[in-house]
Parts: C-alpha cells; sequence; structure tokens
C-alpha cells in the first residue's frame, strides 16, 4: 500500500507524488481480534501475530490531499510521472492533460496576429508560444504593433514621433561616422541618413494618409 499525494486544480486530481502507507498498529490489532476472534490483550503474545499482522494490516488515515492506493496502481502513477514534460500533468486515474495555464499564445485570423492567454488547465494553445514564434512570425507581430501604434496617434503625436526616429537615425550616423573614421574607413554620414530617412517618413505618412482616405470616403 503506498499513500499519493495530490493537488486538486480546476476540478481535477493531479497526482503529485507517492511512498509506503506506514501501518497503524492499534488498528491493526483490533482488527486481528475481531477476525480471528482473540482477546485484544493476546494479540501480540500470540505464535503467529506477524502473520497475522500482515494479513489484516490497517493504515493510518491519510491526511487532506492524500489516498492510500494499491501499490501496483501507485507504482504505475509513478511511472508514468517520469515521462511527462513541463507543459503536461498526470491525472490520479492516469489520464495525461495539458498544462499550459499562464502561458500566451499567438494565433493568426485573417492576417491579423491576436496574443491569447490560457486559463485552465486541460487546454492546449492554438497557436505558437510566444517563445516559439519564428523570425518571421515576430517581424509580422512588431510590423502590426508598430502600425497600430501609429494609427491611434493624433498628427501632432506623428509629427513628434517621427522626428524622435530621425533624431536617432542622426545620431547613429554620426556614430558609424566616427567609427569608420577611427578604423580608417571610409563612410558618407549624409548618403546612409538619406537612405534609411526615406523609410522612417514613410511610416508615419503612409499612416496619415490612410487616415485621410478613410475619413474622405465617410
Amino acid at each position: 500500500m503506498k499513500v499519493v499525494g495530490f493537488v486538486q486544480i480546476d476540478g481535477k486530481n493531479i497526482f503529485i507524488d507517492a511512498h509506503e502507507a506506514n501501518a497503524d498498529p492499534e488498528a491493526t490489532i483490533a482488527e486481528i481480534a475481531d477476525k480471528e476472534k482473540i482477546p485484544v490483550n493476546e494479540v501480540v503474545g500470540h505464535p503467529e501475530f506477524k502473520e497475522m499482522f500482515e494479513k489484516y494490516k490497517e493504515y493510518f488515515r491519510p491526511s487532506p490531499g492524500r489516498i492510500n492506493m494499491s501499490d501496483a496502481e501507485a507504482d504505475n502513477l509513478i511511472q508514468a510521472s517520469k515521462s511527462l514534460d513541463e507543459h503536461h500533468l498526470l491525472l490520479l486515474n492516469g489520464d495525461v492533460i495539458a498544462n499550459y495555464a499562464g502561458a500566451e499564445y499567438w494565433k493568426k485570423d485573417n492576417n491579423v496576429w491576436e496574443k491569447h492567454k490560457i486559463i485552465e488547465i486541460g487546454q492546449e494553445p492554438d497557436g505558437p508560444l510566444s517563445g516559439e514564434l519564428t523570425e518571421d512570425q515576430l517581424e509580422e507581430i512588431n510590423k502590426q504593433e508598430e502600425k497600430t501604434r501609429i494609427d491611434i496617434m493624433s498628427p501632432e503625436e506623428r509629427m513628434d514621433a517621427l522626428q524622435i526616429e530621425l533624431d536617432a537615425l542622426s545620431d547613429e550616423a554620426d556614430r558609424l561616422e566616427r567609427r569608420a573614421r577611427r578604423q580608417g574607413k571610409e563612410f558618407d554620414p549624409d548618403g546612409w541618413y538619406q537612405e534609411h530617412e526615406q523609410a522612417v517618413k514613410d511610416k508615419y505618412f503612409r499612416a496619415a494618409a490612410a487616415e485621410e482616405n478613410e475619413e474622405a470616403e465617410q
């Protein structure tokens, strides 16, 4: 007999661990006396006490969160638990369920990425987990979030944000020029700046133009 520990989550009994159950001497002696019709005070001194103790062995009542289980059933749970990864749990009935509670995943519908969070155990992600996104997926999500950020800006906020990015671009051109000069390399900071400037402007102007077209259609 083994004592099996479990915890109940979302109405499911999750296996934790198992260890040998301890016999209850007092309860076992009372059981022997009852079954063999021997006075309680004569049980311990009986010639076949050891054999009877094993035959009628009673175990201590398990504490909350633990149950007594046969060796075979408990050993099966112990063996099954060894093959689990961090995203799966073992139930007392031997079933394995998903354990993604608290995990965030991304799902793409109609070319739009949306982030979801799993609340209960047993639910599996319907898309890649946040930490398992590919570089291409991350790039798509970043572009989508950047577009959303710009779309909700007022014209004044867009101009301020644009200027901040252009200033950063200018600072980067100066940094690259200093490095190239120290290394004795050719570098055109103005040309580099102009090459990247248009992409930054397009990001904000394109959003503004789309908004104006939308207002004109209305």
